[in-house]
């Protein structure tokens, strides 16, 4: 089951689910908190789906 989890989908999708919840954490007054989210959802979306890609364009 652990593994299923950890797939390029499942993590593009938690990254874009955290770009959300810190847009919205934003939008409701706590700036700092939501740009935290914010960076940690693209963080994910780098890792998973955009570095992967390069690497594979270089080979």
């Amino acid at each position: 089951m652990l593994q299923r989890l950890q797939t390029p989908t499942t993590g593009v999708i938690a990254g874009a689910l955290l770009i959300l919840i810190g847009g919205i954490v934003t939008v409701s007054g706590a700036s700092s908190p939501g740009t935290i989210l914010a960076i940690l959802g693209f963080g994910l979306i780098l890792k998973y789906r955009v570095l992967p890609a390069r690497r594979d364009r270089g080979k």
